[in-house]
């Protein structure tokens, strides 16, 4: 009976870790059909569940960047001449930049630097777990053509999660990545975040709206109704929010705040995963 129970134990982490890898998958599928939308590469949206056959068609249909040179305007904290590239997979190497009137913060980054930016914020805890929970998502945007930026905000006292002034730090660091690393005309990108995170980019988008050019929420927390904001000033931008159904720190009942500060928010939903979907 013990030897059935533990076969039966082995069996369900492994389905569990399988199913976080498909989800990771899935929601690389949604962020590159936002972003195939707006280049009118594709036409029409898919359904509001996660499906993980429409979403691996969608990375698919992605094709790869080649070949660049690249480079960084910031340094590295291993090596100067280093080349985070994509399918690093957590090994891209820690750099950091220099922010004024905020300081240091460190950050990885994965893809080339002349590819769409899309900058990732973590969630509260600074355990490594958390911190490094988009290293996976980021490591296939990389590889579809994307650069991918994840910093570390608990490097620094100002943008530490907890701080009275890490809201206000965290948008002069996303202002400079946006002006060091973002290819387009009026330096915008795509911001992403998780939980705490989301509630970051939230706030980022509610002060910048111009920066921004989609923005993907993963159970956030946070933030939903930021005080600058305006019934006729809220953003036309793509959105998407994706959430386990199980998770019980982001409850359902956001969704409709969420969506009514987001006209244009797509909501997909994993049916398993907790707060720690990714």
């Amino acid at each position: 009976k013990s030897m059935d129970m533990g076969k039966r134990g082995r069996r369900q982490e492994t389905c569990s870790r399988a199913y976080l890898g498909i989800f990771a998958v899935c929601l690389c599928g949604a962020i590159i059909l936002h972003q195939a939308q707006v280049r009118s590469d594709v036409g029409g949206r898919d359904g509001s569940v996660v499906s993980n056959a429409d979403a691996r068609s969608q990375v698919s249909a992605r094709a790869h960047e080649k070949g660049a040179t690249p480079r960084s305007r910031e340094n590295s904290a291993t090596s100067p001449t280093a080349n985070p590239s994509a399918g690093d997979d957590g090994q891209a190497p820690k750099k950091f930049t220099e922010v004024a009137d905020v300081g240091q913060v460190k950050y990885k980054e994965y893809g080339k630097p002349e590819s769409p930016l899309i900058v990732m914020i973590h969630g509260a805890s600074e355990s490594p777990q958390v911190v490094r929970e988009w290293e996976r998502t980021a490591s296939l945007l990389s590889s579809r053509g994307f650069l991918v930026v994840l910093p570390n905000f608990h490097t620094n006292p100002a943008t530490k999660p907890g701080s009275s002034t890490a809201t206000q730090s965290i948008q002069k660091v996303l202002d400079q990545f946006a002006r060091d690393k973002a290819q387009s005309t009026n330096s915008s990108f795509i911001i992403m975040g998780k939980s705490w995170g989301g509630g970051q980019a939230l706030r980022y988008l509610a002060k910048h709206a111009s920066k921004v050019q989609k923005i993907v929420l993963v159970a956030p927390m946070g933030g939903e109704e930021p005080s600058s904001w305006r019934s006729v000033e809220r953003p036309k931008i793509p959105a998407l929010l994706l959430y386990a159904e199980d998770d019980q720190v982001f409850r359902p009942h956001r969704v409709s705040v969420l969506q009514a500060l987001l006209p244009n928010l797509e909501v997909k939903t994993a049916a398993s995963g907790g707060h720690k979907v990714l």
